[in-house]
């Protein structure tokens, strides 16, 4: 099934063609300096559902749930808040994210307004302000959103210090 699926885009596309995107899919920025890999969430699949753990990437078409849109959320606990400027990298996502740190947004990777922004091949990046951290338990939320019945995908998250990560974006 899936070479078919493969192979049918190779004639609409062209072998080319298919290759260049098959290498946009598979490359991920991955950070070089120390970051903390977030390779496991929470996620909420449609409005009222319970959260179900899942490990990261997480690729919508392996899942048997067809709602556009789903949040992702992970804790991490810190003593203090950091000093220096800490930030949030995601390589990989798609289609569109709005990020929010302890319920506070940070940023939209893109509009759900009209037609959605198509950041499947973008990487995305949002520094965490230092008085939304506190110290005790932290929590990220990545609202992912991609067409009805399209592939969405939400590959690793990378935390850590602004100055190292930024490097990476």
């Amino acid at each position: 099934e899936p070479l078919s699926y493969i192979g049918h885009w190779s004639i609409v596309l062209g072998v080319p063609a298919m290759l260049f995107i098959l290498v946009l899919y598979l490359q991920t920025r991955v950070p070089a300096a120390p970051a903390l890999a977030i390779r496991t969430a929470s996620v909420v699949i449609g409005k009222d559902a319970a959260p179900i753990p899942v490990t990261l990437p997480h690729d919508w078409r392996t899942g048997k749930h067809s709602p556009s849109s789903r949040v992702y959320r992970f804790e991490w606990i810190i003593a203090q808040p950091p000093e220096e400027l800490w930030a949030l990298f995601l390589p990989r996502v798609s289609m569109q994210a709005d990020v929010f740190l302890n319920g506070h947004l940070l940023g939209r990777g893109g509009s759900i307004a009209g037609p959605l922004t198509l950041n499947w091949n973008l990487p995305l990046y949002f520094t965490l302000p230092t008085a939304l951290l506190h110290p005790g338990k932290n929590e990220i939320a990545v609202d992912v959103t991609a067409e009805p019945g399209d592939m969405g995908l939400l590959r690793e998250i990378y935390l850590g210090p602004h100055d190292r990560l930024v490097q990476d974006y």
